[in-house]
């Protein structure tokens, strides 16, 4: 549980950078979240469906909590304010995280609801990665380094990816960001040199909902 907390709270770490980017409390809006069956995710919403590979599981609402919480702990530790960081939790809806059986790769589906985001609601995922960097660059002590950005195709739809290495390239992450419905949508994968295949692989078997 300790090892599984510790990676977890190095991903959230940016995917709370993620919900940091604009500035203002948002409601539920349209975000609609989506259900599991045994071992397969599916949110119609966003059309997407995933079916856990073998040794993958889905985190407890505890381990995520957990998680959660000690991310919180290492952002405010690096100036962010508490009172913020308060206010964009309320703006971001987490739908999974999965994770391989030692911990990486690991994914995480999360949204944010853009609709009164004025600093962020006009931007496209590029941009909104953009606007990201100055909260990248602040947390130094993780080792964090933007490394580029590219594009793929999860689903049948375009996503904008940010790279970014952490801890002095011990382990990276990608951001796959498309924005939808008044919500940017962030999948989050963090994986290792050793592991980056079992990644892909992850990403590469994401297919529609319907």
């Amino acid at each position: 549980m300790k090892k599984i907390t510790r990676i977890l709270a190095i991903a959230l770490t940016l995917v709370l950078v993620f919900s940091l980017a604009s500035c203002a409390k948002v409601a539920q809006g349209s975000i609609r979240t989506g259900t599991w069956s045994e071992n397969t995710f599916t949110n119609e919403w966003i059309n997407i469906k995933v079916t856990l590979p073998d040794g993958w599981r889905a985190l407890t609402a505890e381990e995520l909590q957990q998680s959660v919480g000690a991310g919180e702990e290492i952002i405010v530790n690096n100036g962010t304010n508490q009172a913020a960081l308060d206010v964009a939790k309320m703006r971001t809806a987490y739908d999974f995280s999965v994770m391989a059986e030692v911990g990486v790769p690991n994914a995480m589906l999360m949204y944010e609801n853009l609709a009164l985001s004025p600093l962020t609601k006009n931007l496209d995922e590029s941009g909104y990665f953009d606007s990201m960097k100055t909260q990248f660059e602040a947390m130094a002590d993780l080792g964090y380094s933007v490394l580029e950005s590219d594009e793929t195709v999860i689903a049948g739809e375009k996503y904008f990816v940010g790279k970014l290495s952490l801890m002095d390239g011990a382990a990276y992450q990608n951001y796959y960001f498309r924005k939808f419905d008044g919500a940017m949508i962030g999948v989050i994968l963090t994986f290792t040199a050793d592991t980056q295949a079992d990644a892909e692989s992850f990403i590469s078997s994401i297919t529609k909902a319907k």
